[in-house]
């Protein structure tokens, strides 16, 4: 089995594109820490990456706003073990 992490909108791109066999051939160039990792078996925190950056120049996209984010963190704290939250944002000031 071969896993892929990284950022993609859609797959289509890579059928339309012809790229399979390149997108096959990716290798992972690092892993994350060790620290993360082990602070996220303490923490089993809930990721959250809130996507603004380029967004917020896009109007074809659209944002998701404040409320959306925090009733779904409400509905996931309610019925599961985190114990923290990790935010990721490509526009921190913001986020």
């Amino acid at each position: 089995m071969n896993l892929a992490i990284g950022y993609y909108q859609s797959y289509r791109w890579l059928l339309d594109s012809g790229k399979k066999e390149e997108f096959t051939r990716l290798s992972i160039k690092s892993l994350p820490s060790a620290k993360w990792l082990e602070l996220s078996l303490v923490e089993k925190p809930l990721v959250v990456q809130i996507r603004l950056g380029d967004y917020l120049n896009e109007s074809d996209f659209g944002l998701l706003d404040k409320n959306y984010f925090n009733q779904a963190i409400e509905r996931v704290m309610n019925v599961s073990d985190v114990k923290s939250i990790w935010l990721f944002s490509n526009d921190n000031a913001t986020a």
